[in-house]
């Protein structure tokens, strides 16, 4: 008897063991196959800038990477505009089913910030799927200045308030958000020239028409190198290998740090799993020895993060800069 029911035991956990095994692999072969679903036709890339800056180079060293591994075209969709918003706001308004993605900076959500969010909330309209490349600023100033550290210009700034001037790629711009954190921390007085764009901020400084600027690294290097503009320090949290002689500015002022970034969202409301599958995608092709090498050569640091972990900095980057908008008192142009 006692026999009979152990093999009856036996031969019920066989079953079991069967269905379970089998519910397991219809369960693997149905994700599987949910995943082969999307995409299935062409997905567009919106990039809000002009051709030939780094928004578009990201955007096609990526996209390209991108395709073949969806075995799908992956085309890119410019729509430029000043403060690269018109191309964010239609990202955001495209059908919520992960076939149109956008590339957003922390630029955009300076100027998001800045026009009020009236009609567009970057955090409520779009979803993160993931930050692509950081990239670092540098402190320049020209050579007739008589300052060689961040210490002896702070000091230039408290004898001059005011009579020191900054040249920037414009008002809200990465220069002149970073340099308006070293004036909340510092409490000195800067005088703000805003220039449309890096370029002339550039000529300007070069030119002797403004004391100093942030400039991003990939254009400060041959400058700095050649002797022409004088480096005094970059935003990042570390130095930097190509700098590796300039020291940062949270050096001689602790807690300051100014990280920009390149990363890329969908519509709020796509589906998790589509959103979760193009944040792997993305990142297996920044994994990719030659996408990252062509990175870095362009003095990007490569990220490749995950939805959470990019909506949560996009979340903190939006606090920062509002307190900081506020006490700059950016207004729309």
């Amino acid at each position: 008897m006692e026999t009979n029911v152990s093999s009856g035991r036996r031969a019920l956990r066989a079953v079991l063991c069967t269905a379970l095994a089998a519910f397991a692999l219809n369960s693997f072969f149905a994700r599987d196959a949910a995943a082969q679903e999307f995409p299935t036709k062409r997905v567009t890339l919106i990039v809000p800038y002009a051709p030939g800056g780094q928004g578009d180079f990201i955007g096609r060293i990526v996209t390209q990477r991108l395709a073949d591994r969806f075995g799908q075209p992956v085309v890119i969709e410019h729509r430029p505009s000043v403060t690269g918003n018109v191309g964010v706001v239609a990202g955001s308004r495209a059908a919520p089913d992960g076939y149109t993605v956008t590339l957003i900076s922390n630029q955009n959500l300076v100027s998001n910030l800045v026009e009020g969010q009236s009609s567009f909330n970057m955090g409520r309209d779009l979803a993160a799927v993931s930050k692509v490349v950081e990239y670092y600023l540098v402190l320049l100033v020209k050579p007739s200045l008589p300052v060689k550290t961040v210490e002896e210009l702070i000091a230039l700034m408290k004898s001059k308030p005011g009579g020191v001037t900054l040249g920037s790629g414009g008002i809200g711009s990465s220069g002149h958000v970073a340099m308006g954190l070293v004036t909340q921390k510092t409490g000195v007085e800067v005088l703000h020239v805003p220039y449309k764009g890096e370029g002339p901020a550039i000529t300007a400084l070069l030119g002797g028409e403004v004391d100093m600027a942030f400039i991003t690294v990939s254009a400060a290097g041959a400058l700095v190198k050649s002797g022409k503009l004088r480096a005094l320090a970059v935003s990042s949290p570390k130095r930097l290998p190509a700098l590796a002689d300039i020291p940062t500015i949270a050096e001689a002022i602790p807690g300051i740090e100014y990280v920009s970034w390149f990363g890329m969202a969908v519509p709020q409301g796509t589906p998790r799993n589509r959103v979760d599958f193009l944040s792997k995608e993305i990142a297996a092709v920044l994994q990719m020895p030659e996408v990252r090498q062509t990175l870095v050569d362009r003095t990007f640091e490569v990220v490749g993060s995950t939805p959470d972990q990019f909506q949560q900095n996009i979340q903190s980057d939006a606090e920062m800069l509002t307190k900081l908008i506020k006490q700059l008192a950016i207004k729309p142009q």
